[in-house]
């Protein structure tokens, strides 16, 4: 998994997607800049600034993938 930084362009992963059985809505389309990290125990919560006001801010960032 690559690291996700902040300033990073990110979307949610097909993985995470699947998991949930997201395959339409929002979700899938939501792309958005990490603006801050947030150490939780062994894992990272991202805050992300989405292109969509409907979509939850906060997301762990193994669910995120940067986009090129």
């Amino acid at each position: 998994m690559k690291k996700i930084n902040i300033g990073d362009r990110v979307q949610y992963n097909t993985k995470f997607l699947r998991a949930i059985g997201c395959y339409t809505g929002d979700l899938p389309f939501g792309r958005g800049i990490v603006t801050q990290l947030i150490p939780i125990g062994e894992n990272t919560l991202c805050r992300v600034d989405w292109n969509n006001p409907e979509i939850p801010p906060n997301i762990l960032m193994q669910n995120l993938t940067v986009i090129k």
